[in-house]
């Protein structure tokens, strides 16, 4: 519980301190793509997936930027025997930015964040073992982005490090690799590709499991 506490009061004095920047760019945006869920010894499929998010980033003139971001997917296919895919989710996240090596072109620039999200799926009842049926956790990330020219690549990490179950289970997390590339189709139109891994070891009766999402997406900046 204090480490959820720490990622919300986290968001709480970045959503604050944000409040000072003058410059704040939206950019709402959907997404397509698919689920990819593995769990040891009890599920492994590949389903659609729809989603649809905003981020505002406050000083995006500066050298130190700030942002938050809202997102939400779910599963655009049917769910059919795989059950224990989860088949919706919700993410929250704040982070910061800062250019180190600003040029004519080119920015490189590290960044850090906390963040939330909750999985949902239905576990079976009829399993003779205790499997999760709502996940919910905190997680930090970081990584690397380089722009060019307004083309945006970033590379990193990320990790769940507050787990909470409606099984009573409390999986540990484990890194796994994020990536995101947006490339600008015009003034105020980006499309974008993101792929994201979040792992968790075995608890109890729980086995070690994953979730990778892999995504086409398309923003619009104002």
């Amino acid at each position: 519980m204090k480490r959820l506490l720490i990622t919300v009061l986290f968001l709480a004095v970045l959503l604050i301190s944000a409040r000072t920047s003058y410059a704040v760019e939206f950019e709402p945006y959907f997404k397509y793509g698919t689920i990819d869920f593995r769990e040891k010894g009890r599920a492994s499929c590949r389903k659609a997936m729809l989603g649809a998010g905003v981020k505002a980033i406050f000083g995006h003139d500066e050298r130190l930027k700030k942002a938050l971001e809202a997102e939400l997917w779910t599963m655009a296919e049917p769910v059919d025997g795989d059950t224990g895919t989860p088949h919706d989710g919700i993410a929250l996240s704040g982070r910061f930015s800062y250019d180190f090596f600003p040029c004519a072109d080119t920015t490189v620039y590290p960044f850090a964040g906390l963040g939330f999200q909750e999985w949902r799926r239905n576990s079976s009842e009829k399993a003779p073992e205790k499997f999760w049926g709502d996940i919910s956790f905190a997680d930090y990330f970081f990584g690397v982005g380089v722009e060019y020219k307004d083309i945006r690549f970033e590379a990193g990490v990320l990790s769940p490090f507050w787990t909470r179950t409606d099984s009573g289970q409390e999986p540990n997390g484990k890194l796994g690799p994020i990536f995101n590339i947006w490339i600008p189709f015009n003034k105020n139109i980006d499309i974008g590709f993101s792929y994201s891994q979040t792992k968790f070891g075995a608890d109890g009766t729980q086995p070690a499991f994953d979730l990778e999402l892999y995504s086409v997406l398309i923003g619009w900046r104002f």
